[in-house]
């Protein structure tokens, strides 16, 4: 006997297979969202490897490896912002500008919150002379990083660039309480100081800097040039002598050129001398040295210093008048008219400018009691210089002494 099916069996049965065929394709669409998601975490784990692999080699000067190893974190991540970052900075620093401020671009495209992204493309930007371009993405650089002074420190030098120097004092004004502990703040407002002759503000940023930055020798030596601009010659003699001790600053001639002006300019001339006699030893062909020692052998009545110098003097630069008025000079001091008479008259060929050699030459005619000479060699330097006092006084009391005689 045949037996006939259930349709109500039968409906079930076929209900049943349609449940697991359907959780299975459900299963099987769950299984491969894990998988890929996974695959994305596993890519991104990869990714962020490399980039930190690559940046180290980029940090140690590694290039071409730091190149090859972000190419490689491009191929598994290329939305990554921070690998087109690295591969920005690579760019920059093998001088691939344009190649450079692409990947910058892209960066940010992805994340404009980049700080570092801005930055460098704003360096990009300075280096083309775009420097509108350049201050805006130094400005979002500093307001997305405002804890780094570095950042507003390249804003106003871009500032100053742009000529808006009162902005940038301003702004460094303003940030330099809130970064107290740096010294680079004070160290730009001493730059920008100096650049504007304001030297006694120039002075107490520096020495502000130097106290924040003890060890930075650099700004040691910017706060000595801006005490030696604003004369201020006891702390520059102490902070040029701090430096010219120092055997990394013992070669710097410019350093002990300043000394030697600022133990000059303090009253102490044969400090100053030891130090120019220095100088000439280590640079016998430099007659600006010559010139300086010459001069200050001169107020001490070192006759015979001076002497010497004036003459190595003429030797180096015969057509130069200052090697032959400093001899005239001692010449005139030891009364040897005629010598000193020659002097003058060579110092006035070389700088027939300059109505001072004849002013000297009409001083030693008169004192020998040539006056006619004498005036002669006034009413030269007043057709040289005719608004020069000495000459015109000189030149008035000798007609009126001859008048009343």
């Amino acid at each position: 006997m045949t037996r006939r099916s259930n349709p109500l069996v039968l409906q079930f049965t076929l209900a049943m297979m349609a449940v697991v065929f359907l959780g299975g394709c459900a299963n099987r669409g769950q299984h491969k969202k894990w998988v890929d998601n996974a695959d994305l975490r596993w890519n991104g784990m990869r990714a962020t490897a490399l980039i930190d692999m690559a940046q180290g080699q980029f940090d140690s000067g590694q290039l071409d490896l730091a190149e090859s190893t972000i190419r490689d974190a491009a191929a598994i991540s290329p939305e990554n912002p921070k690998v087109h970052l690295l591969s920005g900075r690579i760019a920059l620093e093998n001088g691939l500008l344009e190649r450079a401020t692409h990947h910058f671009g892209a960066a940010l495209e992805k994340d404009d919150t980049l700080a570092d992204a801005h930055y460098f493309r704003a360096v990009v930007f300075q280096r083309w002379q775009k420097n509108e371009d350049a201050l805006a993405d130094y400005q979002a650089a500093a307001k997305l990083d405002s804890e780094h002074p570095g950042r507003i420190l390249a804003v106003a030098e871009t500032l100053v660039t742009l000529d808006r120097t009162d902005e940038a004092v301003a702004l460094l004004e303003a940030k330099k309480v809130h970064f107290d502990q740096n010294a680079g703040c004070r160290a730009m407002l001493g730059h920008i100081h100096v650049m504007e002759g304001k030297y006694a503000q120039a002075v107490e940023n520096f020495r502000e800097a130097v106290l924040l930055d003890p060890e930075n020798m650099r700004v040691k030596e910017e706060l000595a040039f801006a005490q030696v601009a604003s004369q201020d010659w006891p702390e520059a003699v102490l902070s040029l002598r701090e430096l010219t001790a120092r055997d990394d600053y013992a070669h710097r001639n410019d350093l002990w050129r300043a000394l030697a002006k600022a133990e000059a300019e303090n009253g102490r001339e044969n400090e100053a001398r030891t130090v120019y006699l220095n100088l000439t030893r280590r640079n016998p062909g430099d007659v600006n040295d010559w010139i300086r020692l010459g001069e200050v052998c001169w107020k001490i009545e070192d006759l015979g210093g001076a002497l010497i110098a004036a003459n190595r003097t003429i030797n180096l630069a015969p057509k130069r008048h200052e090697g032959y008025l400093l001899a005239g000079l001692v010449w005139q001091k030891r009364e040897r008219t005629h010598e000193a008479l020659q002097m003058f008259d060579a110092a006035a060929k070389a700088a027939p400018a300059n109505p001072t050699p004849v002013i000297l030459r009409g001083i030693a005619l008169q004192k020998n009691d040539r006056l006619a000479a004498a005036a002669e060699a006034y009413r030269e330097a007043l057709r040289r210089s005719p608004d020069d006092t000495r000459a015109l006084s000189l030149l008035t009391r000798l007609e009126q002494g001859a008048m009343a005689q």
